[in-house]
């Protein structure tokens, strides 16, 4: 007798980690060269329009990034739908892995630019945070139809969320719109 391995599609399983310790460690590095007041917000065309203590514009970026990747690690664990049906969540944590791994890149990125114009280098921010923006997209976008129902990730309406041909066709559809747009 020959055993089957199961094969397991890789995740980006502790990349995250990287990406959300960035925003932690550069700025104990240059505290010193930071203005009193950083960037925290830019207007569609890329005018900044929006200051915050250097204090509070460290730890923003980082609160986001690990809030955000804390919430993708409770809330399956709350979901309802995902509880009721064994065996439904086996892509999900690998899909959840990519998302967290993506989101704190995106945060990283944000808080590049953000530590950059503080330091007075010149960057394209609107190019910057839309690029960023269209790539999150794509990535989400990508990875919606790949997650089966639940209430916390996709399209979650109570058409959707009951009917398990509309779930995996609404999803491919905003999927697919996602992609296109994040393009």
């Amino acid at each position: 007798r020959h055993k089957h391995a199961t094969i397991r599609p890789s995740t980006p399983r502790g990349l995250a980690g990287p990406w959300l310790g960035a925003p932690a460690l550069a700025p104990a590095l240059w505290w010193q060269r930071m203005p009193r007041q950083v960037p925290v917000d830019w207007d569609l065309p890329g005018q900044l329009d929006g200051w915050a203590s250097k204090g509070a514009g460290r730890f923003l970026p980082l609160l986001l990034g690990l809030g955000t990747n804390l919430l993708l690690r409770v809330l399956p664990r709350l979901d309802p739908k995902l509880q009721r049906r064994a065996g439904a969540e086996s892509r999900l944590p690998h899909v959840l892995a990519i998302l967290r791994v993506t989101l704190a890149a995106f945060f990283a990125v944000i808080f590049s630019l953000q530590f950059l114009v503080a330091l007075g280098h010149d960057v394209p921010a609107g190019r910057v945070v839309i690029s960023a923006c269209l790539f999150l997209f794509a990535i989400l976008g990508n990875y919606l139809t790949a997650v089966p129902a639940n209430h916390f990730l996709g399209i979650g309406t109570p058409g959707t969320l009951e009917a398990p041909e509309t779930w995996r066709a609404t999803p491919g559809m905003g999927g697919r719109a996602v992609v296109v747009r994040g393009l």
